[in-house]
Order: C-alpha cells, then sequence, then structure tokens
C-alpha cells in the first residue's frame, strides 16, 4: 500500500456503524476539504479503526482547523480510500 501525506481543512469526525455478516464494526471517518484538489468532490474521508481517537480529534480540532495527517491509500473503481495511520 503506498503512504501519503494528507492536508486540508478539517470539516468533522464522526463515528459510522456496518454491519456485515452478523457482526459489528464501528470506525471513525474523518472529513478533510482540499481546496487545492482537481477532483470535482473537494471533500475526502479518511478512515481509522482507532475509536479512542475520536475524543482526540472533537478536542484539538474544530472545523476549519488546517489538518495535517499520513495514511494509506487503496484504489478501487477510481475512488481512493485513505485509511489513518499518524497523525502530524
Amino acid at each position: 500500500m503506498a503512504l501519503v501525506t494528507l492536508e486540508g481543512v478539517f470539516m468533522a469526525a464522526n463515528p459510522k456503524t456496518t454491519t456485515y455478516d452478523g457482526k459489528e464494526k464501528t470506525s471513525i471517518y474523518i472529513d478533510l476539504y482540499q481546496q487545492e484538489s482537481e477532483d470535482t468532490d473537494k471533500t475526502v474521508q479518511i478512515k481509522t479503526d482507532d475509536l479512542t481517537l475520536l475524543q482526540k480529534l472533537n478536542k484539538e480540532f474544530a472545523m476549519g482547523s488546517v489538518f495535517k495527517c499520513k495514511a494509506t491509500v487503496n484504489a478501487y473503481k477510481n475512488k481512493a480510500y485513505y485509511k489513518l495511520v499518524s497523525l502530524g
């Protein structure tokens, strides 16, 4: 997997619970706005399974804060999917 550095404007961090094969899994999705993006949808979602980060993210970052992180990236059908590795 490729490791990338993402930078943008923090919009929100929200938990999302999914059910697959009878098992529930909760992840956090971080919404990041990138003004410089050439994509028509300038919002990027970064996923993390570390639920302890939710409180930290909402405490340290307000909507409009500059956000920078490292993430792995995978692509499927021309859509990039990011998974958080580290903050900063």
